[in-house]
């Protein structure tokens, strides 16, 4: 049980830490708007969306953000990196950077 727990920890340590400094999302807590974050970012927000996944979002400009999401289906973690177009009313996946991307609508978020 431990080792199982430590593996996945392991994983999703690496999962979520990208190589580039665009946006390095570690924990994203469910009662907070805190994550651990990396460099160049303006703002960011820890969202989850309708799977209970968490999602860090970091504002990289006023049209784009991008987007890590760890999901933990089954305790296999899966990776979504996503380029999000931004519009006034609408925050949703446009481009995946893999295919493991579900288009996620972030329309709630303002």
């Amino acid at each position: 049980m431990y080792f199982k727990v430590i593996l996945l920890t392991v994983t999703l340590f690496l999962y979520c830490v990208p190589s580039s400094d665009a946006l390095s999302c570690l924990v994203c807590n469910s009662n907070s708007t805190d994550c651990v974050s990396g460099k160049n970012l303006v703002d960011k927000l820890c969202v989850g969306d309708e799977l209970a996944d968490k999602a860090c979002i970091s504002y990289l400009s006023p049209g784009r953000v991008v987007v890590r999401s760890c999901h933990i289906t089954s305790g296999i973690p899966e990776v979504c990196s996503a380029l999000i177009e931004t519009y006034p009313t609408n925050k949703r996946c446009k481009t995946c950077i893999d295919d493991k991307c579900n288009n996620f609508d972030y329309s709630d978020i303002h």
